[in-house]
């Protein structure tokens, strides 16, 4: 099922048929379909409760990049310690990098 966006406008909803995030979700990294992106995250979602997404942003500040996160590795403590290392390991090579990473967001 592809994904819809929509605009409000009053009382009314239009529907936006091209946006950056539309694009995004149809093609979400190098190795994967939104089609695959949607699966592997039900899937996690329907197993744990739980999903996680990897976003990689680009030198503008915009996503570039979405990827699925295993869910057992992101329970309690490990989570946040696993989180802070990408982060430092980001920051001391962000300079040679043109993809910088922000955030991870469940």
């Amino acid at each position: 099922m592809p994904m819809k966006l929509y605009k409000e406008r009053g009382e009314y909803s239009e529907k936006i048929k091209r946006h950056p995030a539309l694009d995004l979700l149809k093609r979400p990294n190098s190795l994967m379909t939104g089609k695959e992106l949607k699966a592997i995250t039900f899937m996690h979602l329907d197993l744990t409760g739980k999903a996680f997404w990897l976003k990689i942003f680009n030198r503008y500040g915009r996503p570039a990049e979405i990827w699925p996160l295993m869910v057992g590795n992101f329970e309690g403590f490990a989570f946040n310690f696993f989180k802070n290392i990408i982060n430092g390991i980001m920051n001391l090579i962000s300079n040679h990098l043109p993809l910088s990473l922000r955030k991870i967001n469940n």
